[in-house]
C-alpha cells in the first residue's frame, strides 16, 4: 500500500515539474526573441515617427498656409504613397529577420512558434499605435505654432519653422527620390542617421542595422522599379 501511494505521488509531481520546465523554456524563448529583435522594432518606431510628423504637418499646414502649399499636394501624395510602401515593406524585412532569430534559437524556442507570431503581432500593433499618437501629438503641437486656431494662428509663414520644414521635406523627397537612395528610403535614412538610434554605437545595434540594410535591399528596391 505504501508503494502504491508513493507511485501515485510521483505521478502527481511529474506533470507539475514538466509544466514548470515548459514555462521556464517559454520565458527564456520570449526573452531571447525580444532581446535579439529589439533594434529592429526600435528602427520601425523611429520610421513611424517621421512619417507621422510629415503627414500631420502637411494636414495642418495646408489649412493655415494654402498659398504656400498650393503646389504641395502632388508632392505630398507622392510622399504618402511611397513612404507607406517603405513602411509596410520594412515590417516584411523585420519579419524575415525575426524568423532568422527564432530559427537560430532552437534550444530555447523549439516548438514555440506561437511566441514569434505573438511578438510580431504585438509589436506591429504597438508601432501602429505609436504612429497614431505621434500624428495626433504633432497636430496638437502645431496648433500653438501658428495652426488650427492657436494663439499664434496668424504667424507669418517665414517664421513658422515647422511648416517650412514640411514643405522643403516634401519638395526634396520628390526631387531626389529617383536619383538618391537616401531620399528613396527617407524613413530609413532618418531613423539611422538623425534619430536617437543613430547615437547607439554598441556592437549589437550595428550588427542589427547592417542585417536590416542587407535584407531591405533584397525586398524594397523592386517596389520602385529598380
Amino acid at each position: 500500500m505504501r508503494n502504491l501511494l508513493m507511485f501515485l505521488l510521483l505521478l502527481s509531481v511529474f506533470p507539475f515539474a514538466a509544466q514548470a520546465k515548459e514555462d521556464k523554456d517559454i520565458r527564456e524563448c520570449r526573452k531571447v526573441l525580444e532581446k535579439e529583435t529589439a533594434t529592429y522594432w526600435e528602427l520601425l518606431r523611429q520610421m513611424a515617427d517621421l512619417r507621422a510628423a510629415i503627414n500631420a504637418g502637411y494636414e495642418g499646414c495646408v489649412q493655415t498656409y494654402p498659398d504656400q502649399f498650393a503646389d504641395a499636394e502632388e508632392n505630398y501624395t507622392f510622399w504618402k504613397e511611397n513612404t507607406e510602401i517603405e513602411y509596410e515593406q520594412s515590417f516584411e524585412v523585420v519579419g524575415v529577420l525575426s524568423d532568422a532569430v527564432f530559427e537560430a534559437e532552437d534550444k530555447q524556442c523549439e516548438g514555440k512558434d506561437v511566441l514569434l507570431t505573438e511578438l510580431k503581432g504585438k509589436s506591429r500593433e504597438a508601432i501602429d499605435g505609436q504612429y497614431d499618437k505621434a500624428h495626433q501629438r504633432r497636430l496638437k503641437a502645431l496648433a500653438g505654432d501658428g495652426l488650427s486656431g492657436g494663439e499664434n494662428a496668424f504667424l507669418d509663414f517665414d517664421e513658422n519653422d515647422s511648416c517650412k520644414h514640411v514643405l522643403t521635406t516634401l519638395e526634396s523627397y520628390r526631387k531626389y527620390h529617383d536619383s538618391k537612395e537616401q531620399a528613396r528610403f527617407a524613413l530609413y535614412t532618418f531613423a539611422t542617421e538623425h534619430s536617437s538610434l543613430a547615437n547607439k554605437k554598441d556592437r549589437e545595434t550595428k550588427k542589427a542595422l547592417k542585417a536590416f540594410d542587407k535584407e531591405r535591399k533584397t525586398i524594397t528596391f523592386s517596389a520602385f522599379g529598380n
